[in-house]
């Protein structure tokens, strides 16, 4: 029996088979199009830098999350099983703003980290200075008496440990995968971040 016989006895007309078809085949591509982009979501919550456009989002999302009321654990946040356990109602809340809620603590954590390198930075380049002001001392003292090799020696010790902690601090950001946009925005925002970052 024909297969157009067969389907005119099921009452199937042959134009539905079609439709049929291509629906399914439009189904499989659009389904494997959405799971590839979901499994890319996951393996990029955690394992990118954040863009200038995210940082606000975050600030404003962040600010109202405070705002509301809401309290995490963010250490606990940090978690691999962080969004299966985490209570709906503020799974909800972060999706109806438009972020997965491991994403928003990572980039919250890498702000974080960002904001620490920043502090830490600072810290050590006045401890710098100090030392410049020290040598500075010593540099006094040799033209003064220009027989006290020792003042010499130690003012130039002291430039020169001020220029290894300069040096350093400017790569140490760097090798903790912090980008220049990266540390420009924050450091821009340093002030709200302090006030808002551990709440």
């Amino acid at each position: 029996m024909k297969l157009s016989t067969k389907l005119k006895n099921l009452e199937i007309k042959p134009i539905y088979v079609v439709f049929a078809v291509i629906a399914a085949v439009i189904f499989r591509f659009w389904g494997e199009s959405n799971v590839t982009m979901l499994q890319e979501e996951v393996q990029n919550a955690n394992t990118t830098e954040f863009s200038e456009d995210e940082f606000y989002r975050y600030l404003n999302v962040k600010q109202a999350f405070i705002q509301e009321n809401y309290h995490l654990d963010w250490e606990w946040a940090l978690r691999s099983d962080f969004e299966e356990t985490l209570d709906k109602d503020i799974h909800e809340w972060f999706l109806v703003r438009n972020w997965r809620p491991a994403r928003f603590v990572y980039v919250q954590h890498r702000i974080k980290d960002t904001l620490k390198y920043i502090l830490q930075r600072e810290e050590k380049l006045r401890e710098a200075d100090e030392l410049d002001r020290q040598a500075i001392q010593f540099e006094k003292i040799s033209k003064s008496n220009p027989q006290n090799e020792i003042a010499e020696q130690q003012a130039a010790q002291l430039h020169q440990r001020a220029e290894e902690i300069r040096y350093y601090q400017d790569r140490e950001i760097r090798y903790a995968g912090i980008t220049p946009k990266e540390e420009t925005v924050v450091l821009q925002n340093r002030q709200i971040l302090e006030q808002i970052i551990n709440q």
